[in-house]
């Protein structure tokens, strides 16, 4: 599920982001936070955790978008 997500993220997402308002990123970005948290409930799916802080990375986006 976490890639699919992810994918969905980048593909359809992602390219769109630069024209839009600082509230529609961070509504983006809020979203996408709360699937990647739900999703990473199921232990399987936490082990790409070893691999990006994927929560820190969307945390940091909110943070800069709020500059």
């Amino acid at each position: 599920r976490f890639e699919q997500r992810i994918l969905r993220f980048i593909i359809s997402e992602l390219p769109t982001l630069h024209d839009k308002s600082g509230h529609t990123k961070a509504a983006v970005f809020k979203k996408l936070k709360k699937d990647v948290l739900h999703i990473f409930q199921s232990e399987h799916e936490r082990k790409v955790l070893n691999y990006f802080d994927y929560a820190y990375w969307i945390e940091s986006e909110l943070e800069r978008i709020k500059l």
